[in-house]
């Protein structure tokens, strides 16, 4: 994946080239680093290598000023590099070194000088530039951070801690502290190290924005043997806070703010709820990583539901792990679970009722890519889905049931921005026809990014003629595109929801492996259907399909897309489905 970011300068004179242009910024995570005159391929040369290749890094011009050109340059040297070094270090016999385990407070205090040292050599490289920086090149140093900060992200989801060595070396060493490479203690280091630069790069580019707020402190090391973590001192547990106590802490400033839905509420307090059944009402300060593992391996144990079922409802947990089933938590429960305690747990820290958090590093590892969750809807699964009785019988019960398949093929929208659409939400934006998704009344999104205008298909448009339907609905005194639906807990989409199930199975619609085919499919349909046309941009997808868009120059400077550009894109849709007899509905007005 590539070379580490943050580097301490070894010189003066490198200083003040850093400071006179802010155009060279941090290498990248893909060994890239920018220049005026374009890309150069960089990495340093590890420490035990460094006698016999004679230098201590490795430069080469990549010719190519496009970081979409740079990128697959730059990876496709550092594997040859890489494998270099591994070449010369099997002739050399490989690397001997004999050393001590660190213990927790000696790795953060090491990472903390090495982040302080990284920062001050920031600030000073900006006190000393000779002149502002561009525009432009403010946006070029953003978006390179944008994507460092992006890719370590990534290897650490991966724990991928390739070519670390040179900087954890390099610290060790002015530290007159010798590991062995192979220990405990060094893959802990090299772990925290890529944390440390996570935090630095996000620090520098808050700072680039001329944001000095927050702290800087490294993230706190999580993965050490027990015995070696600092003890509270005595008589400290008598005075912490229960862990109920602050929950309701924790709750009573949340809710005020509206940031929880009564869904979001419930699933925190049912979380909550769960640890104090299998913990206990525990003292906050006493909470460490023992803690937390027990309350994990428990989770990693229990089947599903375990406190709805009637044959689980009324055991304790020692007696439910007892006992014999053929499922447990999935994962992605488990990583749910921990991630809302470790929310309260970041309360507790802020507002100075436990020393620190012990979740973080605790979650379990997910190989699957999000998009391995769900597979996608074949010309096969459609053709079963729009030619079964249902639609070509025109025999559906109720309005949503015809409409919502074709919404979500044609438009990628989210079950619940569908079901919630208002008729007001129909209408016409720089003479385009937009389905408008937002939060107003009550009406919800999952995120700040979700809000956004959805051209309407011309099959919707023209064939289905949704505008003529909805003005139908107006002439009746209605307010919302489907007033059959009622708002539940989790919004207006349960009902749809169960239909779905039901209606798939009818249509001999099966699941691919453990990939679902549920009516999130259609999302993801639509979604793969545009990325392989080549003439839509991926950013117009996120920002149609309501993601979020990572690039800082795309989300911090660019605008949205006008409709007409993301009309373009929708048109070019293709199936490879017939649906001309959905004209023929009661529904097509």
């Amino acid at each position: 994946m590539g070379a580490i970011l943050i580097r301490k300068s070894k010189s003066t004179d490198s200083k003040k080239s850093s400071a006179s242009s802010r155009t060279k910024p941090l290498p990248t995570p893909t060994y890239l680093v920018w220049t005026p005159y374009g890309y150069c391929f960089r990495i340093a040369v590890p420490r035990d290598l460094q006698e016999v290749v004679g230098q201590k890094e490795i430069r080469y011009s990549l010719r190519a000023g496009f970081l979409r050109e740079a990128k697959p340059k730059a990876q496709r040297t550092a594997d040859f590099v890489h494998q270099l070094f591994d070449e010369l270090r099997s002739v050399r016999g490989g690397r001997k070194e004999m050393g001590v385990e660190l213990s927790t407070g000696e790795i953060q205090r090491l990472l903390r000088g090495y982040l302080k040292e990284v920062l001050q050599e920031d600030e000073g490289n900006r006190v000393l530039a000779s002149k502002p920086m561009s525009r432009e090149s403010l946006e070029d140093h953003l978006e390179t951070l944008s994507f460092q900060i992006s890719d370590l992200k990534e290897r650490l989801a991966l724990n991928d801690y390739r070519g670390l060595e040179q900087w954890v070396d390099e610290l060790l060493e002015a530290q007159d502290i010798v590991i062995e490479s192979t220990s405990e203690s060094y893959r802990i280091i090299c772990r925290e190290m890529l944390k440390t630069q996570i935090r630095g790069l996000e620090v520098i580019e808050r700072r680039s924005l001329g944001d000095y707020s927050g702290s800087t402190r490294p993230v706190h090391v999580v993965t050490v043997p027990s015995q070696q973590l600092p003890q509270p001192e005595q008589g400290d547990e008598e005075q912490s806070e229960t862990f109920s106590e602050v929950v309701n802490q924790y709750v009573a400033e949340m809710n005020p703010t509206g940031r929880w839905t009564e869904k979001t509420a419930e699933d925190y307090r049912s979380a909550f709820d769960l640890f104090i059944e299998i913990i206990g009402d525990v003292p906050v300060k006493s909470i460490g990583f023992d803690t937390i593992r027990e309350y994990k391996n428990t989770l990693l144990r229990l089947p599903p539901y375990s406190r709805q079922y009637p044959k689980y409802k009324e055991k304790s947990f020692k007696e439910i792990l007892e006992m014999d089933f053929e499922k447990t938590l999935s994962v992605t429960t488990v990583n749910k679970k921990l991630k809302r305690i470790s929310s309260l747990f970041n309360f507790a820290v802020k507002n100075g009722l436990m020393l620190t958090n012990p979740v973080p590093g605790m979650m379990i590892p997910n190989i699957k890519r999000d998009e391995e969750y769900r597979a996608v809807c074949t010309p096969e699964d459609l053709n079963r889905i729009f030619h079964s009785e249902q639609y070509p019988k025109d025999d559906h019960s109720w309005s949503y049931q015809f409409w919502v398949l074709p919404i979500a093929l044609y438009a990628g929208c989210r079950l619940e921005e569908i079901c919630q659409l208002h008729l007001e939400d129909i209408r016409q934006e720089q003479e385009i026809w937009v389905f408008g998704i937002n939060n107003n009344g009550e009406k919800r999104l999952k995120n700040q990014s979700s809000a956004r205008l959805v051209p309407i298909h011309p099959f919707l448009l023209d064939d289905l003629k949704i505008t003529e339907y909805a003005a139908s609905l107006r002439a009746r005194g209605e307010t919302r595109l489907f007033p059959e639906l009622t708002q539940y807990r989790d919004g207006y989409h349960p009902r749809a929801s169960a239909w779905y199930k039901y209606y798939k199975k009818r249509c001999g619609i099966v699941d691919d492996g453990e990939k679902k085919k549920d009516l999130h499919s259609f999302r993801h349909t639509f979604v793969n259907t545009l990325k392989q046309r080549r003439e839509v941009d991926t950013y117009l997808i996120s920002e149609l399909v309501g993601h979020t868009v990572t690039s800082i120059t795309q989300s911090r400077y660019g605008k949205r897309y006008n409709p007409q550009i993301v009309y373009c894109a929708i048109i070019t849709l293709d199936y490879d489905v017939y649906l001309g007899h959905l004209t023929l509905s009661r529904y097509v007005i």
